[in-house]
């Protein structure tokens, strides 16, 4: 289905042998390595990452958490090659994030890593820096030799996992990852801000790479490494900070080149302004906005946008309404404001209300994605979405409209996860049978 072109040893990529349907999975992998994000060891097992709200820790190093005696013991295995020195490490007060322990487990089975190529050199001196301290305080811990060989393979090894490593989500993505780690082949998939794959995890912590759209023979299979909603200085920002390269694809090419169009005119109230000539559309006439206004209205929209997933329902609804003034409703900032908005009502339990917001944002999210993105799966975004609306309307009484959203909520989700593995998907399967039994006990 695919193969790995190496350029040079210094770039590496996936490219279609053959035609591939969107839909189709491309790969499944299980990761070399992997592990619970540090300020996410309370919330879920570090062995089989699921959610929990009553995990154990390991009660001789105080660090890992795990759901049942049974991962525990899963994880023991490598674990208790660590357990002792992490023991030590916390009574010096030193934090053992997920990069330190994942590198305890890379130096621990000696694997170098061959198939990861690494941005080593592009790294900054301070984080040069922190990768040494890391590496002296693992050896360390362990009581062994501080010598060049091992110094150099510890910080290879970092520097590859700080380049390779994969962001694994809760099937929601109701949180910015739960986890991380190193898959081969998937590392070798490039960035693109409009991708043609997205990597899902359907039994944690295998990853699925499934095609978003049809994908042609001798095509790049690209992924993207961040949210494609953010706008483009704060994706390429954010590329150039963690990955170290410039973002050129074609949607950023184009962006930069002729602007984007979600200001509002502040004259008019209902042309686009451009972000590179700052002309209204409607009004037709040059400087309509000055470069310190139109900056002044995105640097307002960030704060909004902050502001809103930790104001009052009042609040919220008044700064939604303020940014509507300020951009057309295809602004990046819209899918955070308006989330919060819908979140905020169901707080205050106006489920009407937020039935109303989640229709208009699950259409505006849709229109985004394939006019912006250019995908034509719809997403697991898209069902998750559809399933909080048959949630919402089967507690509003409204059966019927709740059957359409499941069914339509299913008929997306299973093209990504299993019910088996998928406890959340296993919910809406028996929730549509208790809708289809209201609908049979109202309507026959």
């Amino acid at each position: 289905m695919y193969q790995v072109e190496n350029l040079n040893n210094q770039y590496r990529r996936l490219v279609a042998k053959r035609k591939i349907k969107q839909g189709e999975i491309i790969i499944e992998k299980e990761p070399l390595f992997y592990s619970v994000l540090s300020n996410q060891r309370k919330n879920f097992c570090n062995y089989c990452l699921k959610a929990s709200s009553s995990l154990s820790r390991c009660t001789a190093c105080n660090v890992l958490h795990y759901c049942d005696k049974n991962c525990q013991v899963q994880d023991w295995k490598q674990h208790k090659l660590e357990c002792k020195a992490y023991k030590a490490i916390k009574a010096k007060n030193f934090n053992i994030t997920i990069d330190f322990h994942i590198l305890m487990r890379i130096y621990k089975t000696q694997n170098s890593l061959t198939n990861f190529l690494s941005n080593g050199d592009d790294f900054p001196i301070e984080k040069q820096q922190f990768f040494t301290e890391q590496a002296l305080m693992l050896l360390k811990s362990l009581e062994e030799e501080v010598i060049p060989e091992k110094m150099e393979f510890l910080i290879s090894a970092q520097a590859k996992f700080a380049t390779n490593a994969l962001t694994i989500q809760d099937s929601l993505f109701e949180t910015d990852g739960i986890g991380a780690g190193l898959y081969e082949e998937v590392n070798y998939m490039n960035h693109s801000c409009t991708p043609n794959v997205i990597c899902v995890f359907n039994k944690l912590p295998q990853v699925r790479v499934i095609a978003i759209r049809d994908i042609e023979q001798g095509e790049e299979i690209m992924n993207s490494y961040i949210d494609t909603k953010k706008d483009l200085d704060f994706r390429r920002r954010f590329l150039k900070q963690n990955y170290f390269f410039l973002c050129e694809c074609k949607r950023c090419i184009k962006e930069q080149n002729e602007g984007v169009s979600f200001v509002r005119c502040q004259k008019c109230m209902k042309g686009r302004i451009n972000s590179k000539t700052l002309n209204c559309s409607d009004c037709n006439t040059q400087g309509q906005m000055t470069e310190q206004e139109y900056q002044r209205i995105i640097t307002q929209m960030e704060e909004i946008q902050k502001q809103t997933s930790q104001s009052t329902y009042e609040k919220t609804i008044e700064l939604t309404e303020t940014a509507e003034k300020l951009c057309h409703l295809e602004a990046p900032y819209f899918n955070d404001i308006y989330n919060s908005r819908i979140l905020a009502t169901l707080g205050v339990q106006q489920y009407k209300k937020a039935n109303k917001y989640l229709k208009n944002f699950i259409e505006l999210s849709k229109h985004w994605y394939e006019e912006i993105i250019g995908n034509t799966l719809e997403m697991p975004f898209f069902g998750w979405k559809l399933n909080e609306l048959s949630k919402l309307n089967f507690h509003l009484d409204k059966c019927l409209e709740a059957e359409k959203y499941s069914e339509r909520a299913l008929k997306i989700l299973t093209q990504y996860y299993t019910k088996e593995s998928c406890p959340e998907l296993n919910e809406l399967f028996l929730r549509l049978n208790d809708i289809k039994s209201e609908i049979k006990m109202k309507y026959n």
